[in-house]
This record gives C-alpha cells, structure tokens and sequence, in this order.
C-alpha cells in the first residue's frame, strides 16, 4: 500500500534529550528526513521477529531478576534450614531447571504484561507470580527427589517460597530501574490539536512511573517553542519522522474532524512496519473512564461500560469502615480535646 504521507516539509529536533541513532552511523540531515525504500518487489516486514529493542532488553532483564531470584531464594533456604553439609553446592541443582522456570513464568504472562501496560505492574503480577511459584515448587521438590542430592526437607521447601517471592519481586523492581536508566524513558510523539497536547504533557510529567516523556508533536514552531518539545512536524512529516528512529510511541488523536480514519490506519501501519508503538485516545475523555473493557467480536472493538454499582454489602462494610476509623482517630485524638 502506498503511503498518503509525502516527503517532510518540516522536521526540526533540539539535540537535548533526542538520540537518533541514524546521527552514529554519519547520514547526513537529508538522509535522515526521508525515510529509506526499500528496494523493488521487496515487501516492508510488518510482523517482525521480535520486540522492540527497549521491549526486548526489559523481559531479558525481568527473566535475570526471576531466574537470579530463585538461585538465591533455594541457596539462602538451605543454609537458613541449616540440613546440608554444602548447601550453596546443593542449591546448584536448581540450575539445569531454570528453562523450565522461564517456561512456566512466559506461561504466566510474567513477560507480557509489562511491556503491554503503562503503569508497572509490580503489584498486578504478585498473585500470578505467587501461583507460578507454588507450581514450580512443587515440580522443584520432586526433581530434587530424583536427583543425587539429598532432597528438600519442607523446612526449606516454605523458606524457599516466602524468600523466592520476595527477592523476585524486588530484583525484578530493581533492574526495571536499570534498564529505565539505560534505555531512557518512551519518547512519545503525538498528533493531536494542542490542547491535548498540553494536557498530555502534564499528565505525563505527573506520573513518571509510567516512564514516557512527551518528545513532541505535531506543531508549528511558535507552539513547539512554547511547550518545549524537542520534535515538531506536520502531518505529512510524521512517517519520515517514524523512520528516523527519534520516536518510540505514536500517539494519535481519534477524531475524524482532526484526523481523516484513513490516515489513522495509515499511520498504525507505518508505526507496524517501523516497529514503533502506536496508541490512540478518543476525542471525547469520559468514554475512558477507569474501569472500561475493551471486547471484541469478529475483530469489531468494543468499548463496554457496566453501570456503577454499589451493593447492599459493600455499603454496609463502607459504613463500618468510616465508624471504625472514625472512632479510633477519636480515640488517640481525645486526651488533646
């Protein structure tokens, strides 16, 4: 399909804060505004081989933290239990089971929803880790059963998980902050009119843990200027500026007074065959409220909203809450009345 997007007219970029990895390997300017063709008959790849490379280095630094985390977990339960006479060499039998461990958490989405979702998901994936874990514990103890070692008493086998958890999910927390540090946080360009632009610049700026800045938007130069982004363009500049790898988010505005939905479509799939992410928000901000299902039926995306509702029990345990609370805070409160 031919793109609807011409040559850019305008790309301008502040060299603070921007990477571009094209300016290492000695293009000149021109050659990066327009993207690169790809030779006749050949066909662009949408469906690539893998994840986006800051995609790519978070799951192979969260599947470090799990598999460090387990090693450490079984050696410090040994030697906390106290019943083996070299346990850190005992705890090295956990090593040729380590696939299966990564197996078994890629089967719980441990991998998947981090890099789906903007806020962390530390909290969201404490109870499928903690069901993973009760798995991989059980195949653990009868491997250790088989194996030519003494096997795991149920002293160690209850340390191991209360330690495993933890220090999973700690090192899973701690080198999520190094890949940030290393990777730098989601460059996001949006297309999208200028009030939405200010709103969502704000918005990321108070909310850092969802790690994106707001790298720049399609503007003219005085509004570009004024909201100090370090890209601008117009429309038909937004494709060039995809293939120049300055971006990693897309984020469009879904209005078919702003944006024509043939030119939304085109550019997702020119996000698709640059491997840059691509999102989409309506016009209208109350249909996404928290709590909002996305269904879909025959590919037909469906926005599905239940009405609010707060039960008979949910009220009453509300109301005993608020009386406990209440009367506690008067509790320590009254000596100073």
């Amino acid at each position: 399909m031919k793109s609807s997007f011409g040559p850019s007219r305008e790309v301008s970029a502040s060299n603070a804060g921007v990477r571009s990895p094209v300016s290492d390997a000695g293009l000149s300017a021109d050659e990066v505004a327009q993207p690169s063709t790809p030779p006749a008959g050949a066909a662009r790849r949408v469906v690539r081989p893998r994840h986006r490379d800051r995609d790519f280095a978070l799951r192979r630094a969260l599947l470090l933290a799990d598999l460090l985390g387990l090693w450490l977990a079984l050696g410090l339960a040994m030697v906390i239990a106290g019943n083996r006479g070299m346990p850190l060499a005992d705890s090295l039998w956990i090593l040729p089971t380590l696939p299966f461990w990564a197996f078994l958490f890629w089967a719980y989405h441990l991998y998947r929803q981090p890099i789906r979702r903007f806020e962390p998901t530390h909290l969201d994936d404490m109870p499928t880790l903690f069901h993973a874990l009760i798995v991989g514990t059980l195949g653990l103890w009868l491997f250790y059963k088989l194996a030519p070692v003494p096997q795991l008493s149920l002293e160690e086998v209850a340390i191991f998980g209360l330690l495993s958890l933890s220090l999973i999910a700690g090192l899973r927390v701690a080198l999520r902050a190094v890949n940030l540090r290393r990777q730098g946080p989601e460059r996001v360009f949006a297309v999208a009119p200028i009030e939405d632009v200010r709103l969502l610049r704000r918005k990321l700026r108070n909310h850092p843990e969802y790690e994106m800045k707001l790298a720049g938007a399609v503007s003219g130069e005085e509004a570009r200027e004024e909201l100090g982004l370090a890209l601008s363009t117009d429309l038909d500049g937004v494709e060039a500026l995809l293939a120049s790898g300055q971006i990693d988010h897309l984020l469009v505005r879904l209005d078919a007074n702003y944006l024509p939905q043939e030119q939304v479509q085109e550019l997702m799939h020119a996000c698709h065959r640059e491997g840059v992410r691509f999102g989409c928000f309506p016009g209208v901000k109350a249909l996404l409220y928290p709590g909002v299902e996305v269904n879909h039926i025959e590919g037909m995306g469906i926005l599905t909203f239940g009405p609010p509702v707060l039960s008979r029990a949910s009220q009453a345990l509300k109301r005993c809450l608020d009386v406990f609370i209440s009367a506690l805070v008067l509790a320590l409160f009254a000596p100073l009345l």
